[in-house]
């Protein structure tokens, strides 16, 4: 991620807020990449958080986890924040709750987004089933989640809505291979900084 995001390279004394951190797997490693950095997660699943609280390296300090849903409000910290990554985060949530929660993230104090999420014709997009199609962009995982997959225009125009800006967007593309089964799946990232035009 620090390839596609040299930001992630220089955060010491900064702060940096995970957004949908699930059980730590950006966390841990930005944590002992740099000895100064302060993190502060956010996931709206207990059980993630929980998995966080209780992993021996969160009790040394310099993490923060929160249980939040940024659909619902801002989330209050002490400090600013220098940077957020969200980082397969944003698909999960419904389109008509999206704006919401960028407007939420800028009243946390949010100022420089690092945005990666499924971009529209992604090979997993493709595979779903009719049935779980509710929409071009959005479907309904088996687990009931929902996957949205991103054009560059759906993200600007929702995250103008809050007033961030995206910058440097591009499509990333890449290729799975599975050998066992000669299978080359072709993968579609869309990838952005917002930045906060306040």
């Amino acid at each position: 991620l620090q390839r596609e995001f040299p930001e992630l390279e220089s955060l010491s004394g900064k702060t940096l807020l995970e957004v949908g951190c699930g059980v730590g797997n950006l966390v841990f490693p930005m944590w002992e990449s740099c000895s100064d950095v302060r993190i502060i997660c956010a996931d709206f699943a207990k059980t993630a958080i929980d998995i966080i609280k209780a992993d021996p390296r969160y009790s040394q300090g310099r993490i923060e986890a929160h249980v939040h849903d940024f659909t619902q409000g801002p989330l209050h910290v002490e400090g600013s924040i220098d940077l957020v990554t969200m980082i397969f985060v944003l698909s999960a949530v419904p389109p008509e709750k999206q704006a919401q929660f960028f407007h939420n993230l800028r009243d946390t104090g949010v100022k420089l987004i690092l945005f990666r999420d499924y971009a529209f014709e992604d090979a997993a997009q493709k595979r779903f089933a009719e049935s779980n199609k509710l929409s071009e962009e959005l479907f309904v995982r088996q687990d009931g989640a929902l996957a949205y997959y991103f054009t560059v225009e759906h993200l600007r125009a929702v995250a103008g809505e809050a007033g961030f800006e995206v910058v440097d967007a591009t499509i990333v593309q890449s290729q799975t291979v599975n050998m066992k089964e000669d299978l080359r799946v072709d993968r579609r990232f869309l990838q952005c900084r917002l930045v906060s035009k306040n």
